[in-house]
């Protein structure tokens, strides 16, 4: 945002910049709350780790206070970016763990007897060993059948680009511009008080 004077005095470590740093601190904050309220109102409701992920991050001090907005979510890139139709399988291990944290493989159905499984109830032979399997190995099992067929369906349909934060700048154009105007004038007023 550049601000013009017509002053001689250097403004570098002088209370008129810690005033100035303050007026633009306090009109970021403003304008960050209502652009995260704006992306949290405009993200998917499935996505819940993303939707709450929007953060602002000030710094800076005087004429060179910036302010970035991010998303703290490790999957952001992912629902930003998207992901194309016939790229490669996400990665079994993090497919696994979605999984597990939203609980999907919690009941499950046999293929055989369409009976309702949990983890304390399957116990099946191993095809390979000819061994027992216990309720814990076959719970697994069916948890990484779950976490394989998400990741193949991702990987053959693509992930949809949601594109928030690269269209946030126009979609906010007018909100910002004021916020601009605002914090330009509140500046403009306290350097010549």
């Amino acid at each position: 945002m550049p601000v013009t004077f017509r002053r001689q005095d250097k403004l570098k470590f002088t209370v008129l910049e810690e005033r100035i740093g303050l007026a633009i601190t306090t009109g970021f904050n403003r304008l960050g709350e209502q652009l995260i309220t704006s992306l949290q109102a405009r993200s998917p409701v499935d996505r819940g780790t993303y939707r709450k992920g929007h953060k602002k991050r000030i710094t800076g001090r005087g004429l060179k206070t910036t302010m970035r907005v991010y998303n703290s979510s490790s999957h952001a890139e992912w629902v930003e970016k998207g992901r194309k139709p016939n790229s490669k399988q996400p990665p079994p291990a993090v497919m696994l763990a979605l999984v597990k944290r939203k609980g999907l493989g919690a009941r499950a159905f046999s293929v055989k007897t369409r009976r309702a499984v949990s983890a304390g109830t399957i116990r099946t032979t191993d095809r390979k060993t000819g061994k027992r399997r216990t309720a814990g190995q076959s719970f697994l099992k069916q948890q990484k059948s779950i976490a394989f067929l998400i990741g193949r369906s991702i990987a053959r349909e693509g992930i949809p680009a949601l594109r928030q934060y690269l269209n946030l700048k126009t979609d906010e154009a007018a909100r910002i511009s004021a916020a601009i105007t605002r914090i330009r004038n509140n500046i403009v007023a306290l350097a010549n008080a």
